[in-house]
């Protein structure tokens, strides 16, 4: 935490410490706060929009997706279609979605709010005008085969939310 006083350390680049992550990762204090949901700590480092990529920052809640978060970088001009080096910032909050919902995680106390927390980023990053366009089928399979392993009612209450805030493409569920 005590780098966390000193801005321009929480944001050099940093090893992975977690053993179970590539060796070949190297990220930012303030991308680590921002992937794993970690509200306070990405307001502490002041984002400065002249200085950190925002794009790249919106497009790192894959893990974690968290509203705020999302709010605070579009509130500073992040673009909500603008791909980071891996996704869009609605293709992260689908993923983030679909691991709240995967039944390895259901018995986790905070599966219900990060799933909440996924749905409304999802939101927020519709009304700002993202589009979910799977570059790939497997995505969408994926998709598919998280909403096949929920109660039907949360299946159906789940997408109709999605569909209702309006990020996914017209020819997604069509073939």
């Amino acid at each position: 935490m005590c780098l966390l006083r000193h801005r321009r350390f929480g944001r050099s680049p940093v090893g992975q410490l977690d053993e179970y992550d590539s060796e070949d990762y190297v990220g930012t204090a303030l991308i680590d706060a921002v992937r794993h949901g970690h509200v306070d700590i990405v307001k502490k480092f002041k984002i400065d929009p002249a200085r950190d990529n925002l794009n790249q920052l919106l497009s790192e809640g894959w893990l974690t997706a968290q509203p705020d978060i999302a709010e605070l970088l579009i509130g500073l001009g992040a673009n909500v279609q603008a791909r980071g080096d891996h996704y869009t910032p609605v293709e992260a909050a689908f993923l983030s979605l679909e691991w709240s919902l995967d039944s390895v995680f259901a018995s986790n106390w905070y599966t219900s709010s990060r799933t909440e927390a996924s749905l409304r980023t999802i939101e927020i990053l519709a009304a700002h005008g993202a589009q979910w366009q799977p570059e790939d089928r497997y995505r969408l399979s994926s998709f598919r085969r998280t909403l096949g392993k929920l109660s039907p009612y949360d299946a159906v209450r789940h997408l109709c939310r999605i569909i209702k805030g309006g990020p996914l493409n017209n020819r997604c569920f069509g073939n």
